[in-house]
C-alpha cells in the first residue's frame, strides 16, 4: 500500500508524499503462513527484529504428537525417550513435539527453539500446560535463531542461548527442518554433540553421506522419521564436518533455503546403504517401531515429495535432459544417412532403405 501511495503521488507530482513516505519494511524468506485451528491460513508475525538477519531454515509445519507417542517415543519405538533424557527441538514450531515427548518420558528435561514470536506464545502455553500436569519443572521453550545456540558460551550476552539450551549436554536432537537446513547444521551439530547422542529428523535425511542408522513410520503410517547416532567416527568423519555435499548438492550462494531444498535428492535414501542391523519383521519390537522395507518407504518418500513440492521433478528432469540429448542425435545422424550415406547405398530389397535411396527430392526434410 505504501508502494501505490508513493507512485501515486510521483504521478501527480506531490512532494510532500515523496518526502514523508515511511520506510518500507521487508521480510524475505521464512514462513508466510500457518494452518489455524479451523483449518484456515493465517498470517504469521515476524520472528526477528529491524537488525536482526536471522536463517529461516524452513516454513511452518505442525507435527501431530499423535504420530510420535508410541511408534517413535514409546518403549520399543525408534527414540525410546526415559527421565534421563536431554531433548532438544530445533525449530519446534508450536510445540506438538515437545509435548510428545513430555508425555513419552515425564521426567526427561525438554527445550525448544523457535524463531517466530508467534509460534513460541503458543509453544509455551501447550508445553507449560503438558509440564503443569506431569510435574515436569524441566520444560522451556525459547525465542531465538538456531545459529545462536551454537554461539561460544564465553560470548557474554550473544552466548545467552547456547547456553540455556545447552546442545552439548543433549541426548536427543530433533530437527523437522529440510535437507539444506540438515546440511547446514550437520556439522555443527557433530561438533557440539557428545558422542553417545541421537539425532532424529523428520522426512529429510541429514545428507547423502551419512547414511540413517534407523527408519520407522509415524503412527499414520505415511510420516517417515530417520534416526542417527553421533559416535566417535561420526565426529571426525572429514566427509560429514566439511560442507562439499552442500556445495555439490545446493551451490554456495544461498543464505536462506533455496526453493529446490525440500526435494531429496533421490527415492533412493541412506538405509540402502547403510549396514546396521534390522530388526526381523517376526520380532516383537518391529511392530511397535513399523519398520520400513524398501517398497514402503519409496511410496512414501514419493508420497511426501507430491504433497511437498507438487511432484518429482527432480528425479524426472535428468531423464528427460538425456532423452533430448539422444533423440537430437539420432536424428542428427538419420539426416545424415538420408541425405548423403544412401545416395550412394546398392538398393537391399528393403522398402524403408529403397525409398531412402530413392528420394531425391529430400522430403525427410519437411518433417525434421
Amino acid at each position: 500500500a505504501e508502494f501505490r501511495r508513493r507512485r501515486a503521488g510521483a504521478a501527480v507530482g506531490h512532494a510532500e508524499v515523496r518526502q514523508h513516505a515511511a520506510t518500507v519494511r521487508l521480510k524475505c524468506g521464512g514462513p508466510v503462513h500457518t494452518l489455524g485451528m479451523d483449518g484456515r491460513h493465517v498470517a504469521l508475525s515476524s520472528g526477528c527484529t529491524d537488525s536482526d538477519s536471522p536463517t529461516y531454515y524452513a516454513g511452518f509445519a505442525s507435527t501431530d504428537r499423535e504420530k510420535m507417542c508410541g511408534p517413535i517415543f514409546g518403549p520399543n519405538g525408534l527414540v525410546p525417550l526415559s527421565d534421563k533424557d536431554w531433548f532438544v527441538d530445533l525449530g519446534c514450531g508450536q510445540g506438538h513435539t515437545l509435548v510428545a515427548a513430555l508425555m513419552a518420558a515425564p521426567g526427561c528435561n525438554v527445550t525448544g527453539v523457535e524463531l517466530d514470536t508467534s509460534n513460541v506464545a503458543v509453544a509455551r502455553k501447550a508445553v507449560e500446560t503438558a509440564a503443569e500436569a506431569m510435574e515436569n519443572v524441566h520444560a522451556t521453550v525459547y525465542q531465538g535463531n538456531i545459529d545462536d545456540c551454537f554461539v561460544q558460551h564465553d560470548d557474554g550476552e550473544a552466548g545467552a542461548l547456547s547456553r540455556a539450551v545447552a546442545l552439548s549436554r543433549a541426548t536427543v536432537v530433533y530437527l523437522f527442518l529440510c535437507e539444506w537446513a540438515n546440511l547446514k547444521l550437520r556439522p555443527r551439530l557433530l561438533e557440539v554433540l557428545p558422542v553417545g547422542a541421537r539425532i532424529m529428523t523428520r522426512t529429510f535425511r541429514m545428507g547423502e553421506d551419512w547414511p540413517a542408522d534407523k527408519e520407522s513410520l509415524g503412527s499414520d503410517g505415511r510420516t517417515l522419521f530417520r534416526l542417527y547416532h553421533v559416535t566417535s567416527d561420526a565426529k571426525t568423519d572429514e566427509r560429514l564436518l566439511s560442507d562439499a555435499e552442500l556445495k555439490r548438492r545446493f551451490g554456495i550462494h544461498w543464505v536462506q533455503p533455496p526453493p529446490r531444498n525440500y526435494v531429496e535428492g533421490s527415492v533412493r535414501t541412506a538405509v540402502a546403504k547403510s549396514t546396521a542391523p534390522r530388526p526381523s519383521t517376526g520380532s516383537k519390537a518391529s511392530i511397535p517401531a513399523r519398520a520400513v522395507s524398501m517398497a514402503t518407504r519409496g511410496r512414501v518418500e514419493l508420497w511426501q515429495r507430491a504433497l511437498e513440492v507438487g511432484g518429482v521433478q527432480a528425479t524426472v528432469q535428468p531423464l528427460l535432459g538425456w532423452s533430448l540429448v539422444a533423440a537430437a542425435i539420432s536424428a542428427w545422424l538419420l539426416v545424415v544417412y538420408m541425405t548423403l550415406v544412401a545416395e550412394f547405398m546398392p538398393r537391399a530389397g528393403i522398402a524403408v532403405l529403397d525409398w531412402m535411396h530413392d528420394d531425391t527430392y529430400f522430403c525427410h526434410l519437411l518433417p525434421m
